[in-house]
C-alpha cells in the first residue's frame, strides 16, 4: 500500500477515534467539537474575565442564613472549592457526553442542563465540605430545592449574557465545526420507456457509425487549504485578517483559523477576487453594489449587508476587474 494511502487511513481512522462533544447552547446553536476547542474556549481570556466577574458577583450577593458575617478567607475558601466543582463537573460531563456520542452519534446534550447538574452537585458537595473547612457555622443551609432553583436562575442569566454577547468574541469560537444545513437529495432519472428502447434497438442505422469525439475532460473543482481546513474556491466570499488569525466567511458558514493572509492570498485565482485592503480580500460575488466617495475611495456593499472602504490605491483594479468581467449585473447599478 502506498504511503499516501496509508496516511489517509491512518487520518481516517484518527478523526473516528477522538472524541467529539456535540452541544445545543442556549440561543439554540448547535456545536460540534473536541475537549481541546472546549478548553481553549472556557480558558479564553474574555471567558477567564467574564467568569471573575460573576465569580465576584455571586460570591458578593449570595444570600447566607450566617450572623455574624464570617470573615474574608471563609468566604474565599468555600466559593473557591465550589467554583473548582463546578467547572470541573460541568467539563466532565461534556467530556462524557462525548464518549456516549460514539456510541450513539445522535447524541446532544444541551448545555443548560449541563449547568443544572453541575449546580446539584456542587451545592451537595458544599453541605459536606463546609462544615469541614470552613467550621460548624457554615452548616445552616437553606432547603436544596429552593437553593437550586435560586441559584440556577441566577446561572442561567450568566449564560445567557455568555453565549450572547462573550461567546462570539473568543478566539477559538469561529474554528468550532457547526453543523451545515443539509443540502438537497439528488434524485435518479427515471428510465426510458421499454418501446423506446426497443425501437432503438430494431432500427437499422441510417449512415455508417462514426467514432464519437472524445470530449475534453473537465478541470477539476478548485480548492483551496487553510491549515487543516478545505473549501471549494466558489464558496468563499471574504477573508479578513485578525492579528495572526484570518476569519474565512463562505456562503455557509464563518471560520477563524491561524492563517497569514498572504499566504491565503496566494493560492487564491486571480479570477476569483482580488485583495481590496490590506486587511480584506473579497469574492466578486459577494459584491452587490459598489459606490464612490469624495475622497475617490469607493464603499463596497456586500451580499450580508456589509460595507467595506476600498482605498484610492485599490479602486482603479477593481473598477478594472469588474469592466472585464462577463457579468451582466453591474453592482454600481445595484444589480
Amino acid at each position: 500500500m502506498p504511503e499516501s494511502d496509508m496516511s489517509m487511513q491512518k487520518s481516517r481512522t484518527a478523526d473516528r477515534d477522538e472524541i467529539r462533544i456535540r452541544v445545543i447552547l442556549i440561543n439554540g446553536h448547535k456545536v460540534t467539537l473536541t475537549p481541546t476547542d472546549l478548553w481553549r474556549v472556557l480558558t479564553d481570556r474574555h471567558s477567564l474575565i467574564y467568569f471573575m466577574i460573576c465569580s465576584i458577583l455571586i460570591a458578593y450577593l449570595y444570600p447566607l442564613p450566617i450572623l455574624p458575617s464570617p470573615p474574608w478567607w471563609e468566604y474565599v475558601t468555600v466559593f473557591s472549592a465550589a467554583e473548582i466543582v463546578f467547572w470541573g463537573t460541568a467539563y466532565g460531563i461534556l467530556v462524557a457526553s462525548g464518549w456516549v456520542r460514539r456510541l450513539w452519534r445522535q447524541f446532544i446534550i444541551p448545555v443548560p442542563l449541563v449547568m443544572f447538574l453541575s449546580i446539584f452537585a456542587t451545592l451537595l458537595f458544599a453541605r459536606i465540605y463546609n462544615p469541614i473547612m470552613a467550621g460548624p457555622v457554615w452548616s445552616e443551609f437553606s432547603p436544596l430545592q429552593e437553593e437550586v432553583v435560586l441559584v440556577y436562575v441566577v446561572i442561567l442569566g450568566f449564560e445567557i449574557v455568555y453565549s450572547i454577547f462573550v461567546l462570539p468574541h473568543t478566539r477559538f469560537y469561529g474554528g468550532l465545526m457547526r453543523l451545515p444545513p443539509a443540502g438537497p437529495v439528488a434524485l435518479d432519472p427515471a428510465p426510458p420507456p421499454p418501446a423506446l428502447l426497443a425501437e432503438n434497438r430494431t432500427t437499422p442505422p441510417s449512415s455508417p457509425p462514426q467514432k464519437p469525439q472524445a470530449e475534453p475532460a473537465k478541470p477539476p473543482p478548485r480548492h483551496v487549504h487553510f491549515g487543516s481546513h478545505s473549501w471549494p474556491v466558489s464558496a468563499l466570499r471574504l477573508i479578513r485578517a485578525e492579528e495572526h488569525y484570518i476569519r474565512v466567511v463562505t456562503d455557509h458558514q464563518e471560520v477563524l483559523i491561524r492563517y497569514r493572509l498572504s499566504d491565503a492570498v496566494s493560492q487564491l485565482p486571480e479570477d476569483a477576487g482580488m485583495r481590496v485592503h490590506r486587511s480584506y480580500w473579497l469574492s466578486y460575488d459577494a459584491i452587490v453594489q459598489r459606490a464612490p466617495l469624495p475622497d475617490s475611495r469607493l464603499l463596497l456593499t456586500l451580499w450580508n449587508g456589509t460595507t467595506v472602504t476600498v482605498p484610492r490605491a485599490h479602486r482603479k483594479k477593481l473598477e478594472a476587474a469588474f469592466a472585464a468581467r462577463p457579468c451582466p449585473a453591474d453592482p454600481a447599478k445595484g444589480g
